[in-house]
């Protein structure tokens, strides 16, 4: 199991003993998404003091990105400085970057729902960039899209991956997934696309959506709903099937119960009301542009039949099979993916070029 490490420690002294272990902690919310650990160590090495403040810095995706490594920075402040004196400096930002972190947290409005997410930007060059909004599957968070991030920013996009509202228990927006809904992750996605529309820094021609799972289902929704607003969509092992598959478990409306449980996750039934409505492939074959879809043959949750229709249905668009993949890559699997994805974002530009 792969430990996390503390991206910011700021220490108290020089003076506290390195063996030391923390003996009391308390959670700070210094506002936005990031927060302080705050930790009394034990000093050994001065008369009277027996403990000594030492604050750690964790960023907003700490608590939620299990898989993340962390790198460390040592803060120390000199004479008649401050345990907490340190972070408030314009230096400690260029730190951070030269270790390793190079995204931020940015949240969204929509309306009064408040979404969370990391945003990850390449070099400015002074030009408009590009923008790749990346929405994860059922249950899942903002975490899964820093796979992107890398292969995206070296292609000069800017990446936002965030935790649709009530998506997922773990969820930084609100973790109620009792209020999941497919109709507000849309309307959220939307919201989303609108904001960086307006961004100075960024191209409003050049957005793309890349959605996994649910995620992919959500994306391939909202792409029809607004197609003037996005460029391209990547749809990952896409969970198209979600109506149909629900809506013959539950045939009648009086056969929804008011709590599903699927894969422990608890549903009210508003999610699955919603559902009865929707015609995905009449509704997804409205958006005329590039589409790339990704799969795996041995997807065992979501059919391969349903991408395949889709492929047909679209006016520009691919199929990718990664031949083994189930739903969900092992990392050989997924930099095959993301080579697809960059290979076809490179494509018009190619196409274009003089």
């Amino acid at each position: 199991m792969k430990q996390k490490f503390l991206t910011l420690a700021l220490l108290a002294s020089s003076l506290l003993s390195s063996a030391a272990q923390p003996v009391k902690n308390k959670i700070i919310d210094k506002g936005g998404a990031d927060r302080f650990l705050s930790q009394k160590m034990p000093c050994r090495l001065l008369n009277d003091i027996t403990e000594r403040n030492c604050p750690i810095y964790l960023p907003g995706c700490y608590e939620s990105d299990s898989q993340c490594r962390y790198p460390m920075l040592y803060l120390m402040h000199g004479g008649g400085g401050e345990h907490n004196s340190n972070w408030r400096q314009p230096a400690l930002e260029d730190a951070i970057k030269r270790a390793g972190r190079n995204f931020e947290s940015l949240w969204i409005d929509n309306g009064d729902r408040h979404i969370y997410g990391i945003i990850s930007k390449p070099q400015y060059t002074g030009r408009k960039q590009p923008v790749a909004i990346i929405a994860h599957g059922f249950n899942g968070t903002h975490a899964s899209g820093r796979t992107y991030f890398k292969t995206l920013n070296g292609l000069g996009y800017q990446c936002y991956a965030f935790d649709f509202p009530c998506g997922s228990v773990k969820s930084r927006s609100d973790s109620n997934t009792m209020n999941m809904s497919v109709v507000d992750e849309q309307s959220d996605l939307e919201a989303i696309v609108r904001h960086f529309r307006q961004q100075p820094d960024v191209d409003a021609q050049k957005i793309v959506l890349i959605g996994e799972s649910q995620g992919g289902f959500v994306s391939a929704m909202t792409a029809a709903h607004i197609p003037q607003d996005i460029d391209k969509l990547v749809l990952v092992f896409p969970a198209l099937c979600i109506p149909e598959n629900w809506n013959t478990r539950y045939p009648k409306l009086t056969d929804i119960p008011d709590t599903t449980r699927l894969w422990r996750v608890p549903l009210g039934r508003r999610f699955f009301m919603e559902l009865r409505d929707i015609d995905v492939f009449k509704t997804i074959s409205k958006f005329r542009k590039p589409v790339l879809i990704v799969q795996g043959d041995a997807d065992a949750v979501v059919s391969m039949e349903d991408s395949r229709r889709a492929v047909e249905l679209y006016k520009d668009a691919r199929l990718y099979v990664i031949p083994g993949a189930g739903h969900g890559f092992k990392p050989e699997e997924q930099q095959l993916s993301l080579e697809q994805i960059k290979a076809f974002l490179l494509r018009d530009a190619q196409q274009n070029a003089p």
